[in-house]
């Protein structure tokens, strides 16, 4: 999302971290979205303020490391990489 003029402006982008380690489905280890404010200073914008904020609540309730407890999962039948 953005918002502002062709001086200043705020951004908001979303992010997530996941370990790709072992057979998928992955852990993921972060999810949140970045509040920035940009500025043009002789044509070339910069960042003026960043703000990383954690996604929270009841949209990542089910996700596994929500609790504490990592449940042992592996990969369907189906999506196993035959060697």
């Amino acid at each position: 999302m953005l918002d502002g003029d062709t001086e200043s402006c705020s951004l908001k982008a979303y992010a997530y971290v996941t370990e790709c380690e072992g057979n998928p489905p992955y852990t993921l280890r972060f999810a949140g979205y970045y509040e920035d404010e940009l500025v043009k200073f002789d044509g070339r914008w910069y960042f003026k303020k960043r703000m990383v904020r954690l996604w929270e609540g009841p949209a990542l309730k089910n996700f596994p490391g929500q609790t504490g407890v990592r449940p042992q999962r592996t990969r369907p039948p189906e999506l196993v990489i035959k060697k």
